[in-house]
């Protein structure tokens, strides 16, 4: 495993490297922090052993660089330190720090945090690779059901077309439940690809003013609205830091969700947001059919249905899958209150500085 160094002191350096050589690292030393961020770029590390005081860049500057950077999948960080004091650990690990060594280091102290940087560091890589393993099957197994469905849809559209009426009621009834199938698995195959590109994609954050982004989603629900008679309450939306696309399919979702799982009233959604020290809270309220309170986190899962396949409320189960994806993408996270026949509140929370 290649192990960053970022130690000004000659005589520390040379310990660190002496020692990690002979534990069967790939040590690289450097002077400061400028250059240990340069070095970090341009090569491949699990592992950075930084002293928190060097010129030009120190050691907690370096840790939230590391941390900001996406590239090079986890990182464990461990800071050289001659302070003790507990604030000085805090802001240590907030900046992003794994583990600590005070100055001057023990041999088989630093030995142990190594050994548990590597389990820690490796276990990622093999949980990353067994997501991009099960995102690509998703892809393509996803995109190869298309080809198929269109066809059981193309033809499916022609005999209904074609027969319908000169068959008994029956066949027609027969005919109505293999659209209505096709649709539904259409449905579900584009919420599978959603769900599998959220794994590839690479978030794209700047300025997303989520006013516009609501009026556009409710535009493009615009026939659903109409036919329910669905009334839309929506508050002052502020301009955020995010990916504007996937902030789009969470607003699609819950609103959507609100005109779906309706009850015998019209539906009333209510879009809002409260601004916090941290982050904004936005809140998507609608007057539904409810949600049982110990369902409140499992509907968060991929397939999971509050509604069986033969009742009237129709669905994939990963609308909300791909809402808290999204949202915790972001650094944020989603929750509902809710209770049935109660209506429900979805709230989610996204950093001022996602």
């Amino acid at each position: 495993m290649n192990v960053l160094i970022a130690e000004d002191e000659r005589a520390t350096q040379a310990r660190l490297v002496s020692y990690l050589r002979e534990w069967g690292y790939a040590p690289v030393a450097v002077r400061d922090g400028a250059e240990a961020w340069d070095t970090f770029l341009s090569g491949d590390f699990k592992c950075v052993i930084s002293d928190w005081m060097m010129p030009r860049m120190d050691g907690l500057e370096l840790v939230k660089a590391i941390r900001g950077h996406e590239n090079h999948g986890y990182v464990y960080v461990i800071l050289l330190t001659g302070r003790t004091d507990k604030q000085n650990l805090v802001e240590g690990m907030e900046a992003g720090a794994d583990d600590f060594l005070t100055k001057p280091f023990d041999k088989d102290e630093l030995r142990v945090r190594l050994r548990a940087g590597r389990r820690i560091t490796e276990l990622e890589a093999r949980l990353a690779e067994r997501n991009r393993e099960l995102s690509v099957f998703t892809s393509v197994a996803s995109h190869d059901l298309r080809e198929p469905l269109r066809t059981i849809s193309g033809f499916i559209g022609l005999l209904e077309r074609k027969y319908k009426g000169q068959l008994d009621e029956e066949a027609d009834e027969y005919i109505q439940f293999i659209t209505d199938g096709a649709e539904r698995m259409r449905a579900l195959v584009t919420d599978l690809l959603s769900y599998a590109r959220m794994e590839s994609r690479q978030s794209e954050f700047e300025a997303v003013n989520t006013r516009e982004i609501v009026e556009d989603k409710l535009a493009a629900l615009g026939a659903a609205i109409e036919e329910c008679g669905a009334r839309i309450i929506c508050g002052e939306l502020p301009t955020i830091e995010g990916d504007p696309t996937q902030l789009s399919q969470v607003f699609q979702n819950l609103i959507g969700n609100g005109i779906k799982y309706r009850g015998d009233a019209s539906p009333v959604i209510k879009v809002g947001a409260v601004q916090r020290a941290e982050d904004w809270r936005f809140t998507v309220e609608d007057n539904g059919i409810g949600i049982p309170p110990e369902q409140a986190t499992a509907i968060f899962e991929p397939f999971r249905r509050l509604h069986g396949a033969g009742s009237k409320y129709q669905g994939s189960g990963i609308g909300l899958a791909i809402c808290k994806k999204v949202v915790e993408r972001h650094g944020g996270r989603i929750w509902v209150e809710s209770a049935p026949g109660g209506g429900s509140i979805f709230n989610f929370t996204i950093p001022k500085h996602a």
